[in-house]
C-alpha cells in the first residue's frame, strides 16, 4: 500500500451502514477484504445453509464492487439479478458500459419494480410454507436490459465530454 495510505476499513465512517437501508434483525452484514461480497468472507457457506439459489444485486459501484460481486456469484453458479435503479458509479458512461456488459454475460439487469414484486412473491411464499427453495418467478429468460441501458457510439461521445 502507497505511504500514507490506509485501508479503506481504518478510514472514519468507512463500514458504517446509513440508517436508511441499515439491516434488519437477523440479517447478515459481511466485512468484506476485497470488492466482491465473495471474496474471503462466509458468504457462499451462509448462501448455501439457507439454500438460495437466486441474488438480487444492488450498491456501489457498478463498475467495481457490483460487477465483482456479480462475476463471483455467476462463477458460483447463482442466477444473478442487478437491480438497475439500486446501483451506482461515479461515472454514468462507466455505469451503462458496466449494466450493459453484465447483463449480457453474467446477470440479467432488472428493473427495481419487478425486484419488488419478486420479493413480495418471496414473502407471500414463505408465509405460506417452511421451503426456502421454491421458485418465485423470476425468470433469466425474461429479464432483459432496459433499452435505455445501451450506449451508442453518440452517446458514448457525450457521457465522455460530462465526465471530463
Amino acid at each position: 500500500m502507497p505511504a500514507g495510505r490506509r485501508p479503506v476499513i481504518s478510514r472514519p465512517g468507512a463500514v458504517e451502514i446509513p440508517a436508511q437501508i441499515a439491516p434488519g434483525d437477523g440479517e447478515l452484514v459481511l466485512q468484506k477484504p476485497k470488492a466482491s461480497a465473495f471474496f474471503a468472507t462466509p458468504l457462499v457457506a451462509h448462501l448455501q445453509r439457507l439454500g438460495v439459489d437466486s441474488l438480487l444485486v444492488c450498491g456501489t459501484t457498478t463498475s467495481g464492487c457490483v460487477r465483482a460481486t456479480v462475476v463471483d456469484g455467476f462463477s458460483w453458479g447463482y442466477a444473478t439479478f442487478v437491480v438497475q435503479e439500486a446501483v451506482f458509479d461515479r461515472s454514468r458512461l462507466s455505469h451503462e458500459v458496466n449494466l450493459f456488459e453484465m447483463n449480457v454475460k453474467y446477470a440479467d439487469v432488472i428493473p427495481m419494480q419487478e425486484a419488488l414484486d419478486w420479493l413480495g412473491r418471496c414473502a407471500a411464499a414463505s408465509n405460506r410454507s417452511d421451503d426456502a427453495r421454491t421458485s418465485f418467478g423470476l425468470s433469466r429468460s425474461t429479464a432483459k436490459l432496459s433499452p435505455a441501458a445501451a450506449v451508442t457510439t453518440n452517446e458514448t461521445k457525450d457521457l465522455l465530454e460530462e465526465d471530463a
